[in-house]
């Protein structure tokens, strides 16, 4: 039978095995949370989500090319109800399946 290898607790420097998540006997936590799993990938597509939308809203920006016109584009609803309302809601969506998931 092998010994689990023991590494020290930050607070009370006992002796606890380096896979248990918190020290039995101060009960501090000895891992810093992470995500995995789903909650990794919907973090990550949360992210690139946002970073298309924000690629999109830019290459509109700059097909119009005036800002007076993009301004009025932008407050005629065409741009307003389309591609911001899709990402407004689709950030969150994502952003809620992200605290969903938490940290281990």
């Amino acid at each position: 039978m092998s010994k689990s290898k023991l590494v020290k607790c930050f607070d009370c420097d006992h002796g606890v095995s380096h896979s248990a998540l918190y020290c039995p006997q101060c009960g501090c936590n000895l891992r810093v949370p992470s995500r995995e799993g789903l909650g990794k990938a919907f973090e990550m597509l949360f992210f690139i989500f946002n970073l298309f939308m924000l690629l999109i809203a830019v290459l509109a920006a700059s097909v119009i090319g005036n800002v007076a016109s993009f301004t009025e584009l932008v407050y005629g609803g065409v741009f307003t109800t389309g591609v911001l309302t899709l990402w407004a809601n689709g950030s969150l969506i994502l952003g809620l399946l992200v605290l969903v998931f938490p940290k281990y």
